[in-house]
């Protein structure tokens, strides 16, 4: 579903334009979505994140790091359909990825930042301590 693509986009490549297109689609099929939700339902899941509070993960890391796949598993387990996850190596000067840029170790270790609307709350490095953010956000 391409509204749901374009709101997703949009946490990633810090571009309010694409949100704009997804939240104009979403106006302009509301009376359908209204009268029929049982043939809009990729429609449905678009709204309800448009509606929510959605939220980005950053985590900057080698790829061959323990610590920087055990914070990947945490940031994928469970049920959060209103986040959108981002992975890149540290110490990138320019990402392919805007919401991982400045995002670096933490003391020399893997560094998994939450943020909504790119503000972001202090990095974790343990899976642990991941989790434990998430279940507040």
């Amino acid at each position: 579903m391409a509204v749901l693509v374009l709101q997703r986009l949009a946490g990633l490549a810090a571009e309010p334009r694409y949100s704009e297109l997804a939240q104009h689609s979403l106006g302009a099929m509301q009376p359908l979505l209204a009268r029929h939700p049982l043939g809009f339902a990729h429609w449905l899941v678009a709204l309800d994140y448009a509606l929510s509070q959605p939220f980005e993960i950053a985590i900057a890391g080698p790829p061959d790091d323990e610590a920087t796949r055990a914070l990947l598993g945490a940031a994928t387990s469970g049920f959060r359909p209103h986040q959108v996850l981002a992975y890149g190596p540290a110490g990138v000067a320019a990402p392919a990825v805007p919401l991982l840029a400045d995002r670096d170790l933490v003391n020399s270790k893997p560094a998994a930042y939450v943020c909504r609307g790119f503000a972001c709350q202090a990095p974790v490095t343990e899976a642990d301590a991941l989790q434990s953010l998430l279940r507040k956000v």
